[in-house]
């Protein structure tokens, strides 16, 4: 019973989460892409603890304008301006709680690329090697 009523308030949620298209996040991304034709912009989803007084879980508010993930734990957005591209890295799904929790937590790979439109949804553990990677080809 406890399971039926998790999964309908997080489903009530993701559904009252956001009435912008997912076209909106990625023009918001492109636009910022054109202003930095030589650099990388990162953005971590928020992950401390909410203060006593806080109601529930507060995304980043940088880090939300760009994505539009309002419950994603555990990530990193990188706009790659040399290249032009999105790049979201996320993190594992933690055992059987992140089983629970679809709507905090993403699968990387194409199928979430296209419903998110990012150019690249990749596990967390390959951030340091796009950094080094993107250094490597321009160390300015």
């Amino acid at each position: 019973m406890s399971r039926l009523l998790i999964t309908l308030l997080l489903l009530s949620c993701a559904a009252a989460q956001s009435s912008i298209d997912s076209a909106e996040y990625q023009a918001r991304r492109r636009a910022a892409l054109e202003k930095i034709p030589d650099g990388i912009v990162v953005l971590r989803a928020f992950s401390g603890m909410k203060h006593w007084d806080e109601s529930g879980f507060h995304q980043d508010a940088s880090f939300y304008y760009f994505s539009g993930l309002a419950n994603l734990h555990g990530a990193i957005l990188a706009l790659d301006g040399t290249q032009k591209e999105s790049w979201l890295f996320v993190s594992p799904r933690l055992g059987s709680f992140g089983a629970d929790l679809d709507s905090a937590f993403l699968d990387p790979g194409s199928q979430t690329e296209a419903e998110l439109k990012f150019n690249h949804v990749v596990p967390w553990d390959q951030f340091a090697a796009f950094v080094e990677s993107r250094h490597k080809s321009n160390p300015n």
